[in-house]
């Protein structure tokens, strides 16, 4: 992340029109994002070793978490599109513990 930001960094001091950096930004914004993430899981596990966060099951549809799943996969990957669709047919009722990060 440190290298990307300052390569950035030094082409616009080189004067290079940021138009032109825009691949360089959209990868450094998808590092940001998967760093986020890392830090957000680790302050989780943190909170539920010291006993601060409780987990508690509940029931949800893996359909829905599925199609999320690829909705996320589909926004995030929009330098290479690639044709990702789910069906699932009926309800696919679980119980069990969705994690923060997927947001369900």
């Amino acid at each position: 992340m440190k290298l990307q930001l300052e390569g950035i960094h030094r082409a616009i001091e080189r004067g290079i029109d940021v138009a032109d950096l825009q691949p360089r930004i959209q990868r450094g914004m998808r590092s940001l994002e998967r760093l986020t993430r890392l830090v957000e899981q680790l302050l989780d596990n943190t909170r539920l070793s010291h006993g601060a966060l409780v987990l508690q099951p509940q029931c949800f549809d893996l359909g829905d978490l599925a199609r999320e799943v690829c909705d996320r996969f589909r926004e995030n990957e929009q330098s290479q599109p690639l044709p990702l669709t789910f069906d699932c047919g009926a309800p696919c009722m679980a119980f069990g513990i969705l994690s923060a990060s997927t947001n369900c």
